[in-house]
């Protein structure tokens, strides 16, 4: 639901300010969210340099993986974007099966199927398949890219952190490197970075980006603490129903049929690697 809604918001802001300043201003945001929580819950901040060093890599994962999805947010259909965003799943699950040793049973690897061919139905264009050619739909590639970053440097290494530390403090310090990755970036492309004539509206589409996927990240972080990602990673890939939902009732989005089955499909197929 976190991320769900946040990724609705975020699509709105990214095409009116662009996604850098979507990514950077909603994760200052977030890291007030953090700074709250971390009040209440008090947790250990202790790392070994091995950590350090792997929280690092989540952070650029983390970071990065963001700045390409608000892009594909900026420049592709939303339904689409969420749609192969999912394939970051996959991505996700391959890693907790070959490395960790967590493992699937028929009615997942069914799932895990459905999500694949879904996602590619839905990123490819119609009119160019049946014309002749083949090409990706408007903000899919810049999704699948994602998705790598998320599934292979996101996921895997937030969930090796978190069973050797605490999951909040882990998630507090890749928040916090995640936003200076992106604050050097700007430094080092001379990015405009200040909201200047932005309406109030997208203050708080802004705002809400921040708190709402600030609770998607402490929640999963904490599912992961006490569950495997191979479950939880499609548990929270269900983001693209609430997404595709409130896209379609708001912004009146309309989705081919060819389309609406890669979404069905991709959908499908996460709910049936969730049992």
């Amino acid at each position: 639901m976190g991320w769900g809604t946040s990724d609705f918001f975020a699509n709105l802001s990214s095409e009116k300010v662009g996604h850098f300043k979507t990514f950077l201003w909603s994760q200052v945001v977030g890291v007030f969210v953090f700074l709250l929580t971390l009040v209440l819950v008090r947790p250990d901040f202790s790392f070994t340099p091995v950590l350090i060093l792997l929280l690092i890599v989540a952070a650029f994962g983390y970071g990065l993986g963001y700045l390409f999805f608000y892009r594909a947010f900026e420049i592709g259909n939303v339904s689409v974007v969420s749609g192969v965003i999912n394939v970051g799943t996959i991505f996700a699950m391959g890693v907790a099966f070959f490395v960790f040793g967590q493992r699937l049973d028929l009615i997942q690897i069914i799932g895990v199927l459905m999500v694949i061919i879904g996602a590619t139905l839905v990123a490819i264009n119609p009119s160019d398949l049946f014309g002749g050619k083949v090409s990706l739909a408007n903000g899919a590639r810049e999704s699948f890219i994602a998705s790598i970053l998320f599934g292979l440097f996101y996921w895997p290494v937030n969930e090796y952190i978190t069973e050797r530390s605490h999951w909040l403090s882990t998630s507090i310090v890749i928040k916090f490197l995640s936003l200076v990755i992106v604050l050097l970036i700007a430094f080092w492309q001379k990015r405009d970075i200040k909201m200047k004539n932005v309406s109030k509206k997208i203050w708080v589409f802004v705002l809400l980006v921040g708190i709402l996927e600030a609770l998607g990240v402490l929640a999963t972080s904490f599912g992961v603490s006490v569950g495997d990602s191979i479950l939880i990673a499609p548990i929270a890939s269900a983001l693209a129903i609430v997404t595709i939902i409130l896209a379609i009732i708001f912004l009146k989005e309309k989705v081919g049929r060819l389309r609406w089955l890669g979404i069905v499909m991709t959908i499908g197929g996460i709910i049936l690697t969730a049992f």
